[in-house]
């Protein structure tokens, strides 16, 4: 762990100055199972995990809360053709959550800054 900031993404980052709430329901937040590397799984957003390359565009999110930051971005993936999947970068001090389309599902690298979705279609 790299300090209070690289907490799972369903704990409030208080201490860092983000707010982010839990995800709950269908397409919710996905993270480890005690097995190891998590996986990414289509339509569940993943903890823990970046897609590397295949980068179409990185726009911020306009909320912070996990459920509505995931929905802009998954919904910013599905309005893009050639999108398949979409990793969310926490915020960090003052730079808000940044959401990176995806034109490809490259092997998933471990990253506790991050989680990553592929789009079910």
């Amino acid at each position: 762990m790299r300090g209070a900031c690289t907490l799972f993404v369903l704990l409030a980052l208080s201490a860092c100055g983000a707010a982010i709430e839990p995800a709950s329901g269908p397409g919710g937040v996905a993270g480890f199972d005690g097995a190891g590397t998590p996986e990414l799984s289509p339509g569940r957003l993943t903890d823990g995990l970046v897609i590397p390359g295949g980068d179409i565009r990185t726009f911020a999110v306009t909320d912070e809360s996990v459920t509505a930051a995931t929905e802009e971005c998954r919904q910013g993936c599905v309005d893009e053709a050639t999108c398949v999947a979409f990793t969310i970068a926490r915020p960090h001090g003052d730079t808000p959550p940044m959401c990176t389309l995806k034109s490809e599902t490259a092997a998933p690298v471990e990253d506790t800054c991050c989680a990553s979705e592929v789009i079910a279609r």
